[in-house]
């Protein structure tokens, strides 16, 4: 996600939460799919601090630290989820696919979307945003390479394989105890999700 190809942390919040962004150099409105959000959580690495856990907090940390023209706003996952998950369920089931890079250190957002499919059932699915910079007491600092060599290894097929790997087991599993470093199941209202990860 690279600011020089119009792409900023700012307006990828306003994609996945369905609102309005001007961030000086687009002006989109996604009002038309509000109705479609389902709800979305933030995933904080170990010892952050709390105030990220607040939705505007996290977001003016996230869209003001890479200002630079070239510069690399931080990495994005959209993957569907099985229509068989039970829609209560959706949100620690894509904080459970998302897990692992919660573990290692990086901080995401996660918004869930529940539209009506042409067939008329329910196509839920997930749009997040991950930090390639560590955060840190006063926002987000350095960028980890290897955070960048991770999606970048096997053309991203191993990012990919680690999502679809956890989503399928929490579905081969009991839904209702997904065994994940977070306790996910948080609305909008109760962001904060914390990964054990030492």
């Amino acid at each position: 996600m690279q600011r020089k190809k119009g792409y900023t942390a700012l307006a990828r919040f306003a994609y996945q939460t369905n609102t309005y962004v001007n961030d000086g150099g687009r002006r989109a409105d996604y009002g038309k799919y509000r109705g479609d959000h389902d709800g979305g959580l933030i995933l904080l690495p170990h010892g952050a601090s709390a105030e990220f856990a607040d939705m505007g907090n996290f977001f003016m940390a996230a869209s003001s630290r890479d200002v630079r023209v070239d510069a690399q706003c931080g990495r994005t996952a959209d993957f569907a989820l099985p229509r068989e998950v039970p829609r209560e369920l959706l949100r620690p089931v894509a904080a459970f696919a998302l897990a692992d890079f919660a573990a290692q250190g990086m901080a995401a957002r996660l918004d869930i979307e529940y539209p009506v499919a042409s067939d008329e059932d329910h196509n839920p699915h997930c749009h997040a945003w991950l930090a390639q910079r560590i955060l840190e007491p006063d926002g987000f600092g350095q960028k980890r390479p290897e955070w960048d060599r991770l999606f970048w290894r096997d053309q991203a097929r191993y990012a990919r394989a680690l999502v679809a790997g956890r989503l399928t087991l929490a579905c081969e599993g009991d839904l209702h105890n997904v065994s994940s470093p977070i306790n996910g199941g948080a609305d909008d209202s109760d962001l904060a999700e914390r990964s054990g990860a030492g």
